[in-house]
């Protein structure tokens, strides 16, 4: 889903920055402070922490890998084996264009993303409500 203009504008950042590399991410879609784990009793006893609020809008954006961009040079990844260090970057990109599609539902959404850009391409942006 990712555009040419994300990795330009990905690339341009590794320069700018000058930094050893640079990763996709994108506002994750919940906050993991509303997530945990679950054992085999599904108890949920404990499950959101006592010291979270009840107010999302006053969580602090989340981001998530979206796998769209990895930029690193031979050298660096070869002597550390790691893209996450002092002088790596995130490069933000939209959600609609973060999609991972690893089952069916991700596959769904985004071949209806897709038909869109397409329908927006070729009709400008009236889009159709339905």
């Amino acid at each position: 889903m990712r555009k040419s203009e994300d990795i330009i504008s990905a690339v341009e950042l590794l320069f700018e920055k000058g930094a050893d590399s640079i990763v996709s991410v994108c506002e994750a879609e919940h906050s993991p402070l509303y997530m945990n784990t679950i054992d085999e009793s599904l108890s949920i006893d404990g499950f959101i922490s006592k010291n979270v609020g009840s107010r999302r809008q006053e969580f602090p954006k989340y981001y998530r890998l979206n796998g769209a961009i990895y930029l690193c040079g031979v050298e660096h990844y070869l002597k550390y084996g790691d893209l996450y260090k002092e002088k790596s970057y995130a490069y933000i990109m939209e959600r609609e264009r973060s999609i991972d599609i690893d089952d069916e539902l991700d596959f769904l959404i985004a071949e209806y993303l897709m038909k869109m850009r397409y329908f927006v391409a070729k009709h400008g942006d009236d889009r159709p409500m339905s």
